[in-house]
């Protein structure tokens, strides 16, 4: 999915294949609407939060239900979602 969100435009066709690579390695249909949010939206709208991490070099007391890891030394955000059969790290 990250791969089709390169150019920011989505095609339907792009999204059909998704929804049909997701369906071929029987992704579950909660934990694929959570991957196409984490990439598409914002990873701050999954619907359980509990399965985002936040690396980063700032505190951020205001994000609730999200594992936060502060790291001063690192340069950026790394976010990650973990689901039941995959580990997504961008």
């Amino acid at each position: 999915m990250d791969y089709i969100t390169l150019d920011e435009i989505i095609t339907e066709n792009e999204l059909d294949f998704v929804s049909t690579v997701a369906d071929s390695f029987f992704i579950p249909a909660t934990e694929y609407r959570d991957i196409k949010t984490f990439i598409m939206i914002n990873p701050l709208d999954v619907r359980e939060r509990r399965k985002v991490i936040y690396i980063d070099n700032k505190k951020h007391p205001e994000l609730k239900d999200i594992k936060l890891i502060h790291n001063e030394n690192l340069k950026g955000i790394s976010r990650s979602c973990i689901l039941q059969a995959q580990i997504l790290i961008f």
